[in-house]
């Protein structure tokens, strides 16, 4: 849900993560995709890669959840992975 609401500085990353995010919240089967989480870690680290410079820090924050996400959906123990990195 948060990362509808997440607010770019681009549209090349407000649109396809709306999107996403609302089939995500359509499809339940979805939201424990490792597809659309790759997807979604890709576009948000592309994007915030380019602008590196001039992003705020709790974009760069929530470019590193998105990993998390992506990386928990392809664990055997994804609560175990969230909670080890919300630890940290």
């Amino acid at each position: 849900m948060f990362l509808l609401l997440y607010g770019s500085s681009t549209v090349f990353l407000d649109i396809p993560l709306r999107v996403m995010c609302r089939l995500m919240l359509l499809s339940p089967t979805l939201l424990t995709s490792q597809v659309i989480w790759v997807l979604i870690c890709g576009i948000v680290w592309w994007v915030n890669a380019i602008d590196w410079l001039w992003i705020d820090n709790h974009k760069i924050l929530i470019t590193y959840w998105c990993l998390v996400c992506a990386l928990a959906v392809s664990a055997k123990d994804a609560d175990g992975v969230l909670a080890w990195n919300g630890e940290c």
